[in-house]
């Protein structure tokens, strides 16, 4: 017994035993299992291009860093250090 889902063009094929009746009982049972598998990475596939859409791995977004330790402000666009002080301060 063949049985094929148009909408997603799979097809199960199931002979194992001599009755008909359940032979295509078992093929639409793979069938449903194949579904629900095909449901499953397609949900996975989704969540992951939707989280994916959320990171912004752009490292040229970010335009200052501010050192604690060391003191020092790092502006990214043009590569120069202040003290922090003095960038605070608005000598820059």
């Amino acid at each position: 017994m063949r049985v094929t889902h148009i909408p997603s063009g799979i097809v199960v094929r199931n002979e194992d035993t001599r009755s008909q009746w359940e032979n295509r009982r078992r093929a639409i049972a793979t069938l449903e299992e194949r579904l629900l598998a095909r449901a499953a990475i397609d949900a996975h596939v989704a969540t992951n291009t939707a989280r994916n859409a959320m990171v912004n791995a752009e490292r040229s977004a970010k335009t200052f860093t501010w050192n604690e330790q060391r003191g020092t402000v790092t502006d990214h666009s043009t590569g120069r250090v202040w003290r922090i002080r003095d960038f605070e301060r608005g000598r820059w």
